[in-house]
């Protein structure tokens, strides 16, 4: 996650996965995206990891594990695990905005 504007300047930190708000006070592991053998990735961009098949010479993209329940979202007609997993993420991402928008 890049921060541009800190107290401290400009700073990059991994993003963690959060299943519960509990997780906020314990170290957990970094959030992982697996890329597949062949692939080479080439740019990160909202949340999207594209890559090169090296086989096929094609580029795809991919998301990441940390934005994965961002994509699923179905807004307010969705369950009440859906919004908290959606909570969740954007909250570990600093969308403070679309955390607001599903409490």
């Amino acid at each position: 996650l890049y921060s541009p504007v800190t107290l401290y300047g400009p700073v990059v930190e991994s993003v963690r996965e959060l299943l519960s708000v509990e997780d906020l006070k314990n170290e957990l592991r970094e959030s992982v995206t697996i890329v597949e053998k062949g692939h080479k990735p080439l740019l990160v961009c909202n949340g999207i990891l594209f890559c090169h098949s090296e086989s096929q010479g094609t580029i795809r993209g991919n998301f990441l594990s940390s934005h994965s329940s961002l994509t699923q979202w179905r807004g307010r007609s969705d369950t009440t695990e859906g919004h908290y997993r959606y909570f969740l993420q954007n909250l570990v991402l600093r969308r403070f905005k679309q955390c607001y928008l599903v409490a």
